[in-house]
């Protein structure tokens, strides 16, 4: 969507919210009937909870602690400096479920190289959480609550 400045030429308007593309979910057909965008809508809260589901467990916040200090790293890897760094015995498979949910939150990405999967750190679904409550925008100051 465009607006138009006084002196007549168009600048793109910045959306409030972030598109649901930002958070790996395509974006809804405007020609679909209103029950599949109101769903739509709904994905989106759900993805961005995930998000915060995922950060609520302490375990899954020290793997992205070690993710954060070492990037691409394998499964044994990681399990093998939680162990060595913070003491945690955890077995394999539950670190491994664990990183199936922050892959599922979108705040690691995976890739396979033979039979190693890769563990990638994804910011991004955290620069959008800090965008949204610790950048002050120029409509508000930065003492003021935001009314969502």
């Amino acid at each position: 969507m465009f607006i138009a400045n006084p002196d007549g030429t168009q600048v793109q308007q910045v959306p409030l919210v972030y598109p649901a593309e930002d958070f790996g979910i395509p974006r809804w057909d405007a020609a679909a009937p209103p029950s599949r965008q109101a769903s739509s809508g709904l994905h989106i809260l759900a993805v961005v909870g995930d998000v915060y589901q995922a950060l609520a467990d302490p375990t899954r916040r020290k793997i992205l602690d070690e993710l954060a200090d070492r990037d691409d790293q394998t499964l044994f890897e990681i399990c093998a400096r939680l162990a060595m760094k913070h003491r945690l015995t955890s077995s394999r498979q539950a670190i491994s479920q664990h990183l199936d949910v922050l892959e599922a939150a979108g705040l690691i990405i995976t890739r396979r190289e033979g039979r190693y999967k890769f563990h990638h750190l994804n910011r991004r679904p955290l620069e959008h959480i800090a965008d949204r409550w610790l950048t002050s925008g120029p409509h508000r100051r930065p003492d003021e609550n935001h009314p969502d």
